[in-house]
């Protein structure tokens, strides 16, 4: 075992496959032309929301930082990202508002690989699958818990796949909080950092107006080229 002295450094870089925590933001703005570049391609997309976009950029570029990390994903390997659905007021009827406990659905969108890392037409399917979904499905009462059934037969098979999955909201508040200590400096999603499948946190932003925080635990090659795709991808 190897010690070091307070105030000293370890000469070797860090291995590869460790991973960093890192935080980045879309500003109102960014959210806005994002938007703008769905709808100018997909005019009769319904549900154009802050999340279709946001989550739909973040995939999309995800996507494309498997190669630069070092991963080898055939083209037509499936991607998914999956999300949970508030069901208690999308139900018929729905649930008291008095109602405690869990009532969740999952929705689960899938890509190839190959179309999804595209630079050109990756982000805008990847929002057209994903505002679909909530529009055709979320939105609609009869459709949203069809198939409740079958989850575990459809969904079970996806651990260890190539999955993103998504903690929180962009309605969630969460620098908003008071708890009577004082509110929140910064805020960590503790269950992105998973080995098994690739999760992002999603919260209002703590220091822009309408913006968007989104968490990442990746390791620090994926990191690295994740940031370089998504800062680049915002320049229109």
């Amino acid at each position: 075992m190897k010690l070091f002295q307070p105030g000293s450094t370890d000469p070797k870089p860090p291995p590869a496959n460790k991973k960093t925590r890192s935080t980045y933001i879309l500003q109102k703005t960014d959210i806005q032309n994002l938007k703008n570049s769905v709808s100018a391609k997909a005019p009769d997309l319904v549900h154009l929301s802050s999340f279709t976009v946001t989550t739909a950029y973040v995939w999309s570029c995800l996507a494309r930082s498997a190669a630069a990390a070092g991963e080898s994903v055939a083209d037509d390997e499936p991607e998914y990202f999956g999300f949970a659905v508030d069901a208690r007021h999308r139900l018929d009827p729905p649930a008291p508002a008095a109602y405690f406990g869990n009532c969740v659905a999952f929705v689960v969108a899938e890509l190839t690989h190959g179309r999804l890392k595209d630079e050109e037409e990756g982000f805008l399917a990847a929002a057209e699958l994903v505002g679909g979904l909530i529009g055709k499905k979320v939105n609609r009462k009869d459709e949203l818990m069809r198939d409740a059934d079958d989850w575990l037969v459809k969904y079970g098979p996806l651990m260890g796949k190539r999955v993103m999955g998504v903690a929180g909201s962009p309605k969630f508040d969460l620098y908003g909080t008071e708890f009577g200590w004082g509110k929140p400096v910064k805020y960590e999603c503790v269950s992105i950092d998973v080995e098994v499948n690739e999760s992002i946190s999603l919260c209002k932003s703590r220091e822009f107006d309408g913006g968007l925080e989104i968490g990442l635990c990746l390791p620090n090659q994926k990191i690295e080229a994740f940031e370089t795709f998504f800062y680049h991808g915002l320049k229109f």
